[in-house]
């Protein structure tokens, strides 16, 4: 089996790879297909690695779409975004900042093996 993590951004070319490496045919498909002896199926719709890293992929807008893990959070996302004025996202974001810097350390120690 042969697993190619790729950005959404960019068409794969796993068939062109795997044809370097290999005499067996290779077939690109998206959709239901009789699959044949002797052959590779190259399913595309699961080329696309759907774990990204929304804070660094998405700043300019969500590139998975409707296929978003965190869909469910973007009309509360907007809603928030559309009626909270810049001066009250500061004055939060300056409360959660000043709530960080007075908690206590949080010591961590590893578990006996």
């Amino acid at each position: 089996m042969v697993v190619q993590h790729l950005s959404p951004n960019f068409k794969s070319v796993m068939k062109e790879l795997l044809e370097r490496r290999t005499r067996i045919t290779l077939t690109k498909c998206c959709c239901k297909i009789y699959l044949q002896n002797k052959n590779t199926h190259i399913r595309e719709e699961l080329m696309v690695e759907q774990k990204i890293n929304c804070a660094e992929a998405c700043i300019n807008g969500c590139v998975l779409g409707d296929q978003c893990p965190n869909i469910e959070y973007r009309e509360s996302a907007s809603k928030f975004i559309e009626e909270t004025s810049l001066d009250k996202m500061l004055e939060i974001a300056e409360e959660r900042l000043r709530k960080k810097m007075t908690e206590p350390p949080k010591w961590v120690f590893p578990e006996d093996s």
